[in-house]
C-alpha cells in the first residue's frame, strides 16, 4: 500500500486520540480495545482499509513481511510471546523507532522497539497489501 505525506500526518493526529484508551480483550474503541482493535479502526479511519480482527490473521493475510530496518510509518510491528512464534501482538510504527500499540497493563501507549520487552518478542514487520 502506498502511503500519501497527507496520511503520514493524518496518522500521527489518530492515533494521539487513541492515547491513553484502557485495554479491553475484544474491543476498538477509545473507551477500550485490544491491540488489533485499535489498529483496525486506525487502519479504517486513516487509510480506509479493513484489515483482519486478530494479530495473526493480520500477519497471515494483510501483510507482506518486512524488516525491522525496513520499517516506513504507517507500516505494523508483530510482536510474539509463545514458542510458536504466532503473531500474538500488533502495533503501528510512527517514526524514530517508535510505535502505537495497546498494552494489556496500561491502554494505548507509545513504545520503543529497542525496549528490551519488544526486541525479544519482535516478530515481523508488516506492510500492508
Amino acid at each position: 500500500m502506498d502511503i500519501e505525506p497527507n496520511d503520514n500526518f493524518q496518522l500521527m493526529l489518530e492515533a494521539a486520540s487513541w492515547m491513553g484508551a484502557p485495554y479491553r480483550y475484544g474491543g476498538n474503541t477509545r473507551k477500550g480495545t485490544d491491540c488489533s482493535g485499535m489498529v483496525s479502526a486506525i487502519y479504517q479511519q486513516v487509510y480506509r482499509r479493513s484489515l483482519h480482527r486478530s494479530s495473526s490473521d493480520i500477519y497471515q493475510h494483510d501483510c507482506h513481511h518486512i524488516s525491522r530496518s525496513a520499517l516506513r510509518q504507517g507500516d505494523l510491528v508483530f510482536f510474539s510471546t509463545s514458542s510458536a512464534k504466532k503473531a500474538s501482538h500488533v502495533g503501528i510504527y510512527l517514526k524514530n523507532e517508535q510505535f502505537i500499540h495497546a498494552s494489556t497493563s496500561k491502554g494505548v501507549i507509545v513504545s520503543h522497539l529497542d525496549e528490551d520487552y519488544y526486541k525479544k518478542h519482535w516478530l515481523k514487520g508488516g506492510r500492508v497489501k
